[in-house]
């Protein structure tokens, strides 16, 4: 039987989920979409709350699990400035959910875009692809996107992560890249060099991650010296005693609503915080090596493992189980570890 180049180009539009490919550049695609896989008609689902934290390298398809499981077999979207959609498949294949599908939003126009916002908005979860945060912080921040999004976690309650960059911007404070990146030596040896580049997100804000910076791709022993640095330029630029999170390659932290930590993957996750007999640290200037620590250790590193039983609770940090705790310092631009 032969088919109608009608009929045929009838199902490309209309789509289904038995399709193989990803549905791409037809009519019924939005602008900024790059294809969209399952049923393009919306649903609507009760959804729960949570937050996906991942440190970059291949995901982690138990968090990501995690995540639909919250989204109630609704709509995913993925959004990012950079890049191709190759999650709508892989996303697709985990679980069974409605729909995803990727925007590529590249400029303020697009992250402005009404037609866009409005599709997003039928989202019941949210996962920010890797990429370059400078990107997402320049074309992403007080635009109608924000809205989109912060009405989604606030009213809407739907899961939301990102991976790599898309992990950066989860925070409340983010490195924000501008100036391109920046290695711990050069940040230990200067606080103020350029590339330290920090500011308040304001593409959203999520309540269990209020006064927390995270940091990614932490196997990279290079980067946890920088994020404290991060930390100590938080509270002298603006005034907060703040906390950071940093997660390791194909390792992911899930957050519940009630902000249990948990840690999924193959790799750590670095809670660290200032001791309260040193939230300032002793020489934080311009071009002079940081000094943090120097009589009693500064900075707690509570290490979460997807071990069972090990979680922190994001609403009071000293509750917490796991195996490994450190104390760390800053001494002349020098890095000092300690497990406890």
């Amino acid at each position: 039987m032969k088919w109608s180049f009608f009929y045929i180009l009838f199902l490309i539009i209309v789509g289904c989920e038995n399709t193989e490919e990803p549905i791409i550049a037809t009519k019924n695609v939005t602008l900024g979409s790059l294809g969209i896989v399952g049923n393009i008609k919306d649903v609507e689902v009760e959804t729960a709350s949570g937050i996906v934290l991942m440190g970059g390298g291949k995901d982690v398809d138990k968090a990501i699990q995690w995540m639909l499981d919250k989204s109630g077999g609704g709509d995913v979207k993925i959004i990012r400035a950079t890049g191709t959609n190759a999650y709508n498949r892989y996303v697709y294949n985990l679980a069974e959910v409605n729909s995803v599908e990727t925007f590529l939003i590249d400029s303020r126009d697009l992250a402005n875009n009404d037609e866009i916002n409005k599709k997003i908005l039928e989202a019941e979860a949210i996962f920010i692809a890797g990429g370059n945060q400078a990107d997402y912080t320049k074309f992403w921040s007080n635009t109608a996107l924000e809205e989109t999004l912060q009405y989604l976690i606030e009213e809407k309650k739907i899961p939301i992560g990102g991976t790599s960059a898309g992990c950066a911007i989860l925070g409340q404070y983010i490195f924000d890249a501008i100036q391109g990146t920046v290695y711990s030596d050069e940040a230990m040896n200067d606080p103020y060099i350029k590339y330290v580049s920090l500011q308040e997100n304001k593409i959203m804000q999520l309540p269990s991650l209020k006064g927390v910076i995270t940091d990614t791709h932490y196997d990279n022993p290079d980067r946890i010296g920088r994020h404290l640095i991060f930390l100590a330029r938080i509270k002298k630029d603006f005034n907060t005693n703040a906390k950071g999170i940093g997660i390791q390659e194909e390792t992911a932290v899930c957050i519940e609503a009630d902000g249990t930590a948990k840690v999924f993957g193959k790799g750590n996750a670095f809670f660290i915080q200032p001791f309260e007999h040193s939230l300032i640290p002793e020489i934080l200037e311009r071009g002079q090596p940081l000094t943090w620590g120097k009589e009693k250790s500064a900075i707690k590193s509570v290490v979460i493992r997807e071990i069972e039983g090990e979680y922190l609770d994001l609403n009071n940090w000293d509750n917490y189980q796991s195996s490994l705790v450190q104390s760390i310092s800053i001494i002349d631009g020098k890095l000092e570890v300690k497990n406890e």
